[in-house]
């Protein structure tokens, strides 16, 4: 007998050591259905005309349906459906019975079993999922899914090298659901096939199906929908939070919430409000400790000396008490100013006028010049004096009364308040009509008296001149530390940069005795350690309390606190009182009544922290609080997403000025701010225009869900493009195997699931 050739038809299906060369044909299989079921052949069993199958896209499982006569099947049985041959490595169904319906015809009395069976992924939810995975990739945690939880199947289908997930927990879930949460966090898909292997990867592998065109011989029944009803232009997605930390009243511009985890900025849902905030705060644990703590009360004393070290400025000074389990709060601030002492800034008064008795020391007629400075320790140094004042002139002049006498001349004017840097006061003088200063007389008072001068030129002569610049106090005398109490081994000093306000160690006293320090001549960049924020010196505090109703209390320390507000927890969250500031060791501006004030006494050692809140958040209008918020409301971050090219279009569409905007709300407390943008976006990609949908018969035995047809009848229906078979119905097996089945196809223009979409928008945003 002659071998086949062109489009003869095959005598015999394609099996290795069955196919005989000539008669069968690569790629060709028969249409003669296989029925197993049990592991047995019960083909002849089967009433072919009530035999359908439903093929459904990715999870969902599929089912099939069908009679049976003079054969008793029973719920559980295996059911495996082949065509061309029993060995067919593509198997149309395979799953078990699950439902058997028994019906009699009276008329002969036969008994027929209507069966309903599911496929193998029923089989997967038999055991329930309780396990955590942190940092793991999704190939290495659906392996291990599966090997554990999924009694009789394989994971060999599992792509590798899927993405890490961070963390994923699952308590009391079946495995289907575990698997497709697993998936939707990185955009998969799974399935399990008629092997018992699972699936689970970005994409599907099949070979599509062949293209249909006018021509197809089998494509029949066509119809072809618009729809514009599931499009979507913003989404919406409520994700994870926690609950209010206390109640909250309309109006109020700082929400404190359990924790920060899943909080950066933006929208929270709490309730029926939608409230917007810019920012968080009190995020760490630092603390302090209810009461004034032992701390020093009194500041330090600095006395300015000339030199050079500390840098031009205005610092501050303060110290601690250092015990061996640690070390208080710094005491009150002293303040210093480093830098040159300005010169007086006015001139001295004259007058000049006739003394008694004596030889005249001054002469008359004759214009003396005087001007004065600021002195340091050394009056007689002019490096240790400032500049001079403006000059002042004065002409004694004889009376001509005849009398003797000295002429003399009263400095009687006050000279300005002395500086604090300055010791001591220094008067110059020139000689008669002379232009060269010389030292007259130096004065430790603050002002200046009644100074009679009658000094001779000739005693003055030789007395040094004019400084020329301002002196320099640019090192610190430190004094008045005061010893602290019992335990206490040293005390730290610390100081300031200049114009700085964090204080940073100078130097240590590794005493409890004296009460003054090494004079400071240390530069800013040399200063090390910041000063303490809590007290941890383990030093007995005094006893007390805060009485309720109190607008104020007092702290061991203002670190965790915030200069414009906010709110604090007492204890162990016994109380979250709100205040408006603090001032020198207290909390301020705590309400006497309602929400945050404090309702019960505190005492003294009580710990208070900063409760975690969100802020900015406007006090009325949109965004505001505008209903009470109660202790214990939820409070979750909503993520929403527009797409202005989808809502333009549709605007268009309809026409009559309207805004486009279709809204989609989904609701998942699982999520983080960034997974739900990301589900949003996937939404809007999903159903951000109008959908196509097609469906159509035909006899292609490789047609089934999540592959992809092209369809092209350009010609007649004017229909084109490529579609994704969403769901496959197989019906008209031929009991004699002359045609295949008939494929029920009903596919979309949206060519991707929401999973698939999902993880395209996470690849570019870890390839950005």
């Amino acid at each position: 007998m002659p071998g086949i050739s062109g489009t003869d038809k095959a005598l015999m299906f394609a099996q290795f050591g069955v196919m005989r060369f000539g008669a069968s044909r690569f790629g060709y299989t028969s249409a003669y259905c296989f029925i197993s079921i049990n592991g047995t052949q019960r083909r002849e069993k089967v009433q072919f005309d009530t035999l359908t199958i439903t093929d459904s896209l990715d999870e969902i499982p599929n089912t099939c349906q069908f009679t049976v006569l003079g054969f008793t099947p029973t719920v559980g049985m295996e059911v495996i459906i082949t065509l061309g041959s029993t060995h067919n490595a593509e198997r149309i169904f395979a799953g078990h019975i699950l439902q058997v319906q028994q019906t009699q015809q009276w008329v002969n009395g036969q008994v027929f079993y209507h069966v309903s069976c599911i496929d193998y992924t029923w089989l997967l939810g038999r055991q329930k999922v309780i396990k955590k995975y942190t940092s793991e990739s999704a190939t290495d945690i659906a392996t291990d899914l599966i090997q554990s939880f999924a009694t009789g199947f394989t994971a060999r289908n599992v792509v590798t090298g899927l993405a890490t997930v961070d963390e994923i927990t699952f308590t009391n879930e079946d495995l289907p659901t575990a698997l497709t949460r697993l998936a939707k966090r990185i955009g998969a898909y799974w399935r399990a096939d008629y092997f018992k292997d699972v699936h689970f990867g970005l994409s599907e592998t099949a070979v599509d199906p062949v293209d249909l065109t006018t021509s197809h011989v089998s494509v029949s029944d066509v119809a072809y929908d618009t729809d514009l009803s599931q499009v979507t232009t913003r989404v919406l997605v409520e994700g994870g939070g926690v609950n209010a930390l206390a109640e909250v009243a309309a109006g109020e511009t700082i929400f404190p919430v359990e924790d920060l985890a899943w909080y950066s900025t933006g929208t929270v849902v709490s309730g029926p409000q939608r409230i917007t905030y810019t920012g968080t705060m009190g995020a760490t644990s630092s603390g302090a400790i209810v009461g004034p703590g032992v701390t020093p009360s009194d500041a330090p004393t600095t006395t300015g000396v000339i030199g050079t070290g500390i840098e031009t400025g205005a610092h501050s000074y303060a110290y601690t008490w250092v015990t061996g389990a640690g070390e208080t709060l710094s005491s009150p601030l002293e303040s210093f100013t480093a830098g040159p002492v300005a010169a007086p800034s006015s001139p001295v008064g004259l007058l000049a006028t006739l003394g008694a008795g004596g030889s005249p020391g001054m002469t008359i007629g004759a214009t003396y010049t005087y001007c004065f400075v600021w002195g340091g320790e050394d009056t007689t140094d002019p490096t240790h004096q400032t500049s001079p004042s403006a000059q002042s002139t004065v002409v004694p002049l004889d009376r001509g009364d005849g009398i003797s006498g000295n002429i003399q001349v009263t400095i009687f004017d006050a000279i300005t308040i002395q500086p604090a840097e300055a010791e001591r006061l220094v008067i110059y003088r020139t000689l008669a009509n002379g232009s060269t200063f010389y030292r007259l007389q130096s004065y430790s008072t603050p002002i200046a008296p009644n100074f009679f001068d009658t000094t001779a030129d000739a005693s003055i002569s030789g007395n040094p001149t004019l400084p020329a610049a301002d002196f320099t106090i640019a090192q610190a005398a430190l004094s008045g530390i005061a010893i602290g109490p019992s335990g206490t081994t040293s005390r730290n000093v610390y100081r300031t940069v200049a114009g700085g306000s964090q204080l940073k160690l100078q130097q240590s006293i590794a005493n409890n005795t004296a009460t003054t320090g090494v004079t400071d001549s240390t530069a800013d960049a040399a200063l090390t350690t910041n000063v303490p924020t809590s007290d941890t010196s383990a030093l007995t505090q005094p006893s007390g309390q805060v009485n309720p109703g109190e607008t104020s209390i007092v702290v061991s320390g203002t670190a965790f606190a915030s200069s414009t507000g906010g709110w604090a927890v007492i204890g162990n969250g016994q109380q979250v009182i709100r205040y408006t500031s603090f001032s020198g060791g207290s909390l301020t501006g705590i309400p006497a009544s309602g929400n945050g004030a404090i309702v019960a006494a505190v005492t003294y050692g009580s710990t208070i922290t900063a409760a975690p809140s969100l802020t900015g958040i406007p006090a009325s209008g949109d965004g505001a609080i505008l209903y009470t918020i109660l202790k214990g409301d939820p409070v979750n971050i909503l993520i929403t997403v527009n797409d202005t090219t989808a809502q333009a279009a549709l605007a268009t569409q309809i026409g009559g000025g309207d805004d486009g905007i279709q809204e989609e709300y989904i609701q998942d407390q699982r999520l983080s701010a960034t997974e739900c943008a990301l589900r949003a976006n996937a939404i809007l990609l999903l159903r951000g225009a109008e959908e196509n949908r097609l469906r159509y018969r035909c006899r292609d035995p490789r047609t089934r869900t999540g592959l992809t047809i092209t369809f092209s009848f350009a010609g007649t229906m004017n229909i084109s493009g490529a579609f994704k078979i969403q769901t496959v119905t197989i019906s008209a097996f031929s009991a004699t195997g002359t045609q295949f089945p008939t494929y029920t196809v009903d596919a979309s223009s949206t060519k991707f699931t929401f999973e698939s979409l999902l993880g395209m928008i996470r690849s570019r945003g870890q390839a950005a």
